[in-house]
């Protein structure tokens, strides 16, 4: 994995009624490594409102890691 790599995650972001965002996977970008590989952070931007967010991920070898999973 590289910044600049585009991954297929699901968000992990909540909400509720109109502000809702399913679970389906969705295309993100990767914007940041950490220098020993603890993490990185992946950035999603949303189709309807042009808008971006970013998550931190672990990597799967790390203790309860379930973020560089392709799908």
């Amino acid at each position: 994995m590289q910044i600049g790599d585009k991954l297929m995650l699901r968000p992990t972001v909540f909400g509720g009624g109109a502000d809702m965002i399913d679970s389906q996977p969705r295309t993100c970008r990767v914007v940041y490594i950490h220098p020993l590989r603890r993490f990185f952070v992946v950035e999603f931007c949303s189709a309807e409102t042009g808008l971006t967010w970013r998550e931190t991920r672990y990597f799967n070898d790390r203790a309860g890691g379930r973020g560089e999973e392709q799908l």
